[in-house]
């Protein structure tokens, strides 16, 4: 036999249970209890930059283990969008003097890394919509890590404010604790 109160009880939380949501209730991520989905990431529209001139371009001294190319970055390139992206102009040059100049974006979140353009006679060329790849620190993408690593993203996964950034690649700093 159920004690008198226990029932009460019981029949309370049955009662409640069964009772109607709000309108302004129905599927509102507040309630308690409620789970919603997380929204999947999608990239954000975003414009070619203008071809950069030569006195936009700020050479950084750092370079991945056993690299050869220097590298270079436009720092008024650099804008973190609204999804998350680091998008800047980036070249590459071999010690023969061959410049290779890629418009790009890092995903701080995934660490993966994508181009979207490059430089051939003095105008952006679209490569359309070319896959995220993973970063890693060895071969070609060590000098992408490096930015990623060092320039660009916190360690907990989000992009630095574009200030930071800017700051870092105009002064070629970066951190001691890195």
């Amino acid at each position: 036999m159920i004690p008198r109160l226990l029932q009460t009880v019981l029949l309370a939380l049955l009662a409640f249970g069964a009772m109607p949501l709000r309108a302004d209730q129905e599927d509102s991520p507040d309630i308690p209890g409620e789970f919603s989905p997380p929204t999947p990431w999608a990239e954000a529209d975003f414009v070619l930059p203008p071809v950069p001139g030569d006195g936009d371009w700020v050479r950084l001294s750092a370079r991945p283990g056993g690299a050869v190319m220097d590298m270079a970055l436009v720092p008024d390139s650099v804008e973190v969008g609204a999804d998350g992206v680091v998008r800047y102009v980036l070249a590459l040059e071999s010690p023969s003097g061959a410049r290779n100049v890629f418009f790009e974006g890092i995903r701080c979140d995934g660490g993966e890394w994508r181009s979207y353009a490059y430089l051939a006679r003095g105008r952006w060329q679209s490569l359309g919509e070319t896959a995220w790849s993973t970063l890693h620190d060895w071969g070609t993408d060590a000098y992408r890590y490096l930015l990623y690593r060092n320039y660009f993203c916190r360690l907990e996964g989000e992009p630095l404010p574009v200030a930071e950034i800017r700051r870092r690649i105009r002064h070629d700093d970066i951190p001691p604790e890195l």
